[in-house]
């Protein structure tokens, strides 16, 4: 009872040390990342342009490494600045194109980068720019200068009024579905747009009271996939560009994950004189091993499992759970009284229809099975001795799997050979003990013996399959703190097995007759 109290302190304090200190552990957002473009468009004549706004450096960014790949397309000119980065590609003839790009950088909420980036001023006559009207974004219309003169008498400050603005964008325009118009003028009319509607009414807005603005669009990095491109505002105020958005509520500072790719557009690609523009875009988090500088590196972020790489979180996940099917073992074996074939059997049974298609997997482990027990038997008049009959029906077991894959895929009935993917010795051992138990106490017994066995493998299936419960324990690894304290009682339990209950039950009654008056 000492260590198993002292197990539970010590997962109680794991869990308010991470708590509590969680900034110190690394943000699952740091390292290294890998966003792609998949760009394809159709050119109605030779000369048509594609244009495609890139990734920059920032303080919280740092691109390493980038590649393009665009067949059939010439790159024109780099529409690179300080404020943006742009690829213009022009088609040399009529017809369908593809581009990829792709760029490797590293991300932190620290600064990762000596160099800093300075806006330059902006003169007069890019002031006009950030002051005009467009089609979607109408600076001049009655609804937008109607409400920037009443808050004009409100506030006297270009500060206030721009809190002001967003306040109003944020709190008083709802967000209606795609159906709803993405214009300001509309969004502003009837209170109501999509969010790009609600963020270029916050432009239309400020641009309607003489203040500078412009809508940028880049990506936030959270996790693999696909992504789409989100978009915010940025405000022209004491000669800086700060950022806005009143759909996410963020205001002053741009979220350190939030990777800035182009300004005054909505656009991430755009083809101009093409049609059938299609973009997929990707991120994929690479490998931090022996790459992130030493700056960004603190010794609690080896206790952050979701720092690395998410090809492994599954497979991690899933060895972390492990430990939760061999505490449903030693449950059914201590308290229920039910035996299995092999403590680990079972965990180890559902690890493998976990990561292959369980109804195949059934099928294939019960003719293992079967298979198994019959050459068993004919293996028997031989009198071999255990290391060699062992291997003999590991041979056996192996050839069995091998040929199973091929019919499997002769008849089309499975994609890989994952189907089979089987604990090949644990199925081997089974079969011997299946068989031992066979010949000791019977086919009644052993066919209890199985049939335990597929309940409790059921049981931890159910548990290892259950994928929020492994991204927890991947967050959280020492919640097996409470796994060994349930481990070490269940080792200490000395009371009835429920199935004594009913096997002694004819005892029980007898007793109670005999007490009865």
């Amino acid at each position: 009872m000492i260590v198993a109290t002292c197990l539970i302190a010590a997962g109680c304090a794991a869990i308010v040390a991470r708590v509590n200190y969680k900034d110190a552990y690394r943000d699952s957002r740091s390292g290294l990342w890998q966003l792609s473009y998949d760009v394809s468009f159709h050119a109605k004549r030779a000369g048509d342009q594609l244009q495609i706004w890139l990734p920059r450096d920032n303080k919280h960014l740092r691109v390493y490494r980038q590649s393009m790949n665009h067949p059939d397309l010439i790159l024109e000119n780099s529409g690179a600045t300080i404020q943006q980065s742009r690829l213009d590609l022009v088609a040399d003839e009529p017809g369908n194109h593809a581009v990829r790009a792709t760029f490797d950088f590293e991300l932190g909420p620290e600064a990762l980068n000596p160099r800093s980036y300075v806006e330059p001023s902006v003169s007069a006559e890019e002031l006009n720019r950030w002051l005009r009207s467009t089609k979607s974004i109408r600076a001049d219309s009655p609804v937008a200068i109607g409400l920037v003169n009443d808050w004009k008498q409100q506030n006297t400050s270009e500060h206030e009024l721009v809190r002001q603005i967003f306040r109003f964008c944020r709190y008083e325009l709802e967000t209606g579905d795609e159906a709803w118009q993405d214009d300001a003028e509309s969004t502003l009319t009837d209170r109501m747009g999509t969010d790009l509607g609600r963020l270029k009414a916050m432009v239309a807005l400020c641009r309607a009271a003489r203040i500078g603005a412009r809508l940028t669009s880049g990506f936030e990095i959270i996790e693999d996939g696909e992504i789409e491109p989100v978009f915010w505002v940025e405000v022209l105020q004491a000669g800086n560009w700060t950022p806005y958005d009143p759909v996410h509520g963020f205001s002053i500072e741009l979220p350190w994950n939030w990777v800035k790719v182009a300004a005054d557009t909505e656009f991430v690609v755009n083809t101009v004189g093409g049609e059938d523009l299609e973009a997929e875009f990707t991120l994929m988090r690479l490998s931090t091993a022996g790459s992130l500088s030493a700056a960004n590196r603190h010794w609690s972020s080896v206790f952050d499992l979701t720092r690395l790489p998410h090809e492994v979180h599954e497979v991690l996940s899933l060895m972390l759970l492990l430990p939760l099917g061999a505490l449903i073992t030693a449950f059914f074996h201590t308290v229920i009284g039910w035996r299995t074939i092999g403590i680990f059997t079972p965990a180890l049974i559902a690890l493998s229809f976990i990561l292959a298609d369980w109804r195949t997997g059934v099928v294939v482990f019960a003719l293992a099975i079967s298979l198994g027990m019959l050459t068993r038997s004919m293996v028997e008049p031989l009198r071999l001795l255990m290391v060699a009959r062992l291997g003999f029906m590991l041979t056996l077991v192996v050839v069995f799997l091998v040929m199973t894959v091929s019919c499997l895929d002769y008849f089309r009935l499975t994609p890989s050979a994952n189907a089979v993917l089987l604990p090949i010795v644990i199925l081997t051992l089974s079969i011997e003990k299946l068989y031992m138990s066979t010949i000791e106490e019977g086919t009644k017994k052993a066919a209890s013996l199985m049939l335990a066995t597929a309940i409790v493998s059921f049981c931890c299936y159910l548990l290892l399959g259950w994928r929020s419960v492994g991204l927890l324990v991947l967050q959280l690894p020492e919640l097996h703190f409470f796994t060994l304290a349930s481990l070490i009682l269940l080792g200490r339990y000395t009371g009835y097995r429920l199935s004594e209950l009913y096997r002694f039950r004819d005892l029980a009654i007898a007793q109670t007759g005999t007490a009865s008056p």
